[in-house]
């Protein structure tokens, strides 16, 4: 049961993708603008991140079945503790994202999203780290922005406050 647990992060994220495409099946067209709907990016973001989580799991159920004995390393067990830990505090911080856009817009959200994304994936965070995880934040955020609302002329959601 515990070699069960390394499938449960990409059965997380196909439950995502799956809501993220019907949430995005919900998206009005409007046929203004560029010639692709406000809905296309969405639907291809949650189909390829649905592919690849199902890769994933496969690459896991494979690694499952060719890994029969199983170390009792508590340096292992710590960090698969602190990586399931960081995969919950991301998930927060992504409805915490997604609530935020209502208020302050893409922009923001996304770069709040972007930040705790760096922070996560890093194994050990020095104090340069923060600095670099900000300068990254923001380069891609504005770069997403950039993107779709310049190039591909669609409109990102923007909030009541900003």
């Amino acid at each position: 049961m515990k070699n069960l647990r390394r499938t449960i992060p990409p059965l997380v994220f196909i439950v995502i993708s799956i809501i993220a495409y019907v949430q995005a099946t919900l998206v009005k067209t409007l046929r203004f603008g560029g010639t692709l709907g406000g809905d296309f990016f969405p639907k291809v973001i949650s189909i390829l991140t649905m592919v690849l989580s199902i890769v994933w799991l496969l690459i896991e159920f494979k690694n499952l079945k060719s890994r029969r004995t199983l170390d009792r390393d508590s340096s292992k067990e710590s960090k698969q503790v602190s990586g399931i830990r960081n995969t919950f505090l991301f998930l927060l911080i992504l409805v915490f994202s997604i609530w935020l856009m209502r208020y302050v817009g893409f922009l923001f959200s996304g770069l709040v999203l972007v930040f705790f994304n760096y922070i996560f994936l890093k194994d050990t965070l020095k104090s340069e780290d923060l600095r670099l995880a900000a300068l990254y934040s923001v380069t891609v955020a504005v770069g997403i922005w950039y993107l779709f609302e310049k190039v591909f002329e669609l409109v990102l959601p923007r909030g009541k406050l900003w």
